[in-house]
């Protein structure tokens, strides 16, 4: 069994776009949801929206695939993206959501 066509009215703008979802960890999680903010900014995003959890932030946009990487490389500066390097989705926008947490679960910087 075949999925049905889609509509030839829908634009590329009115299709959903793929999803990439991102964990980094982090020792500051709100500075982290500020940075990942404006890497997404200038970036190009657009929809950049951000919410906040007990003990998390996530930060939401959509963003076009072939700046996907460069915006992964660029998390790593940020905070343990534990090496992701995820397979660009198809199709030209991707609703990418990056979930922030804090290192230790203490949210204190360790002590040195």
């Amino acid at each position: 069994m075949t999925a049905p066509p889609e509509p030839a009215s829908m634009s590329a703008e009115e299709k959903r776009p793929e999803r990439l979802d991102l964990t980094v960890r982090v020792a500051d999680v709100g500075a982290a949801a500020q940075q990942v903010e404006k890497l997404l900014v200038d970036a190009g995003a657009r929809h950049v929206t951000r919410s906040s959890g007990e003990a998390a932030e996530s930060v939401s946009a959509e963003l076009k695939s072939d700046k996907i990487d460069g915006f992964v490389r660029k998390l790593d500066g940020i905070g343990d993206t534990g090496g992701l390097r995820p397979g660009v989705p198809g199709g030209e926008m991707v609703a990418v959501r990056v979930g922030l947490v804090g290192e230790g679960g203490g949210g204190k910087e360790d002590e040195r």
